[in-house]
């Protein structure tokens, strides 16, 4: 049954159309004065606003701003779909990188090539050692330019999420020469950190820091050749939301177990990696600490 808008009850016009301040809801009841709705078929009185400033001749710019709290409402779901926007493109982008790096080392597996690589990257260093002890026994030093650069690599940390918004950089080069490191926001494309002539592995606090890393953020590592024209390797990881500092290992060698075993659990073999790394060296010939390794580097494909 069809009622004029003057019989509604206050608890009627919120149900219809809201917690609106007093004289917002007093606004709309002018807006809808003299006219009859049926209450048990259309509660909507927002729709019925609407369809009368449709059906009336009135100049637009005469009609009424909208509402602080509606405007304050939009811009609020507009902000956050923008950066679940940007988050999903970061995404895309991460899965994007692992799908080629995951074909650039199948590549690898299956080219015949690789049964020869170590036996020329130990000529290759045999070569360097033996023209680095002649200029030696001729008492001239090795010119800095002619030092070794790396022309492949694969990274190892940080992959994937991380715990430590300071981590430790590591990557396998072929011949364990230079290269320049970059650590970039993939999102915006600009240069967070970076460090030319590097050797793996760099701690976060050697690297000519632009800015510090964020909890929760995704990046992307990025290993070029010397010169910084081609990209040798790049992966993509994220600092998990609460991560914070550099890796700090457990004090007893069953300790650092457990603490890489979590990082395992997690997912997080980088991080597992990092700490393994801070093993003096007769630490790690430990034969706990040697099984401890081949799973990790097993869950990081190196």
């Amino acid at each position: 049954m069809k009622r004029a808008t003057e019989e509604l009850e206050e608890g009627e016009w919120r149900a219809c159309l809201g917690d609106l301040p007093s004289s917002e809801l007093e606004e709309a009841k002018a807006a809808l004065s003299g006219v009859e709705i049926d209450v048990e078929e259309n509660l909507d009185l927002d729709r019925m606003l609407r369809a009368l400033a449709r059906d009336t001749a009135t100049d637009e710019s005469m009609a009424p701003s909208l509402p602080l709290s509606s405007r304050r409402q939009f811009e609020k779901r507009k902000a956050s779909a923008m950066a679940r926007v940007a988050r999903e493109e970061a995404e895309r982008r991460l899965v994007e990188e692992e799908r080629r790096r995951r074909e650039r080392r199948e590549r690898h597996r299956r080219s015949p090539l690789r049964f020869l690589r170590p036996a020329l990257t130990a000529l290759g260093a045999v070569a360097a050692i033996m023209g680095a002890s002649y200029l030696a026994w001729e008492g001239r030093a090795l010119p800095g330019d002619q030092a070794l650069v790396a022309t492949s690599a694969v990274i190892l940390t940080p992959s994937g999420p991380t715990g430590f918004t300071e981590p430790v950089f590591t990557w396998k080069a072929d011949n364990g020469g230079v290269v320049r490191l970059e650590v970039v926001d993939p999102v915006t494309g600009d240069l967070i950190a970076s460090l030319d002539r590097a050797y793996s592995p760099v701690r976060f606090s050697a690297l000519d820091r632009r800015s510090l890393l964020a909890e929760g953020r995704v990046y992307r590592f990025v290993v070029m050749d010397a010169k910084g024209e081609e990209v040798l390797a790049e992966s993509g990881f994220t600092t998990v939301t609460g991560g914070e500092g550099a890796p700090q290992r457990a004090g007893e060698l069953d300790e650092v177990v457990a603490q890489c075993e979590s990082y395992l659990a997690e997912g997080r073999p980088g991080d597992a990696w990092m700490i393994w790394a801070e093993l003096t060296s007769d630490e790690k010939s430990d034969p706990r600490q040697q099984a401890l390794k081949a799973r990790v580097l097993d869950e990081l494909g190196g």
